[in-house]
């Protein structure tokens, strides 16, 4: 083994690939220039060399818009600081605990324009804010125990109550459950930070060690599997899910606004569920954020409150321009 791990650490590939992100590490795009240069040189087919490519590029051309933000709605100017300064300061927060160290690279250029004109009066301050949409929110309870299962992984993936076990392990994270008669089985993609990994054996002692800890917690019944598409033989970093921010958005799979977690965490395909995204919805008017959490909230009160409910489902239909507290429908 410690043989294997040598040649993995210190084969000429390898260390050209090192030398690449030594640069990128300490922001020098000459040297990564020369580096990259070199490892594109011997090995052309490397996978690495397009990815690397872009990266150096970012050094030597620096982009000054790597994130925008766009904020609709009401804005008000606060005596104690500027709305624009209190829109980065939530944006930088929020992108540090989620993202870690990589949170603090990422620049941010606030941008705060008015909404349309004819949907700014549905907040007038003096008044109860008016539905700026027609929509539908939708909550059950209780969570099936499947779904309970999820939620803890995601939970133990994101909070990491014992950093030695996740030493490895990336900050991005995606967990699919399947129940069939009484038996569970949660299939995760867990991105891998390659720094941290010293050899293919390595990786998967990490691996294991992961899918022991969550197995433990989540109990009998329920089967782990983590990166199903590794390769037991792999001799390098192309048949195992290494990455260099522990975020498959480096590869490009960012996803869309839609697709993820409903407000209750979860995307539940064979429960009643809404269509609306919660992301990027303002949390005064919009009734694709407020419908969807009151129903979950209303659902849950309901069926802790009401004796011999076995399952409780709330849907609330909003109508555009009425009082947020006046649902077209509810049932």
């Amino acid at each position: 083994m410690t043989n294997q791990l040598d040649l993995f650490e210190h084969s000429r590939d390898v260390m050209l690939r090192n030398d690449v992100l030594a640069a990128l590490e300490q922001r020098n795009a000459a040297t990564g220039r020369e580096a990259l240069r070199r490892l594109a040189a011997e090995y052309p087919a490397d996978a690495l060399v397009p990815t690397l490519e872009i990266l150096i590029r970012v050094l030597e051309y620096p982009v000054h818009e790597h994130i925008t933000n766009l904020v609709s709605g009401p804005v008000t100017e606060l005596p104690s600081a500027k709305a624009a300064q209190i829109v980065e300061q939530a944006i930088r927060e929020y992108l540090a605990t989620s993202l870690g160290g990589i949170g603090n690279d990422i620049r941010i250029e606030p941008i705060l324009r008015p909404s349309s004109p004819n949907l700014r009066r549905v907040t007038n301050a003096a008044s109860l804010p008016l539905s700026n949409d027609t929509s539908f929110g939708v909550g059950y309870a209780p969570p099936s125990s499947l779904e309970r299962a999820v939620l803890l992984v995601a939970d133990l993936l994101r909070s990491r109550p014992d950093r030695g076990v996740f030493e490895a392990a990336g900050l991005d994270y995606k967990v699919m459950g399947s129940r069939l008669g009484e038996h569970h089985r949660l299939t995760l993609a867990l991105a891998f930070v390659d720094r941290c990994v010293h050899g293919v054996d390595e990786y998967f002692i990490f691996k294991g060690r992961i899918g022991s800890y969550l197995a433990e917690r989540i109990g009998t019944g329920c089967e782990i599997a983590i990166n199903t598409l590794d390769s037991r033989d792999a001799c390098d970093e192309s048949g195992i899910y290494l990455t260099v921010t522990g975020l498959s958005a480096e590869h490009g799979d960012d996803g869309q606004v839609g697709r993820g977690n409903r407000v209750n965490g979860l995307i539940t395909p064979y429960r009643p569920m809404s269509l609306e995204a919660a992301a990027g919805k303002n949390p005064a008017s919009h009734v694709g954020k407020l419908y969807n959490v009151l129903a979950h909230r209303l659902a849950t009160h309901i069926q802790a409150s009401v004796d011999g409910t076995d399952e409780v489902v709330v849907r609330l239909l909003s109508g555009i321009g009425r009082p947020i507290d006046q649902p077209q429908l509810s049932s």
